[in-house]
């Protein structure tokens, strides 16, 4: 998580504000959500 914070805070400066955080990953979604449509998966 750091890494990612660090990456968005030194790639967009100061023209954005950014708060990164954990999440719990049994409570969170890997599907989109309903009324999204899904981006097929490419196999490269």
């Amino acid at each position: 998580m750091e890494a990612i914070q660090r990456y968005v805070d030194e790639t967009l400066g100061d023209s954005s504000s950014n708060l990164c955080y954990e999440v719990n990953a049994e409570q969170s979604f890997a599907r989109q959500a309903p009324g999204i449509r899904e981006t097929p998966l490419i196999n490269v």
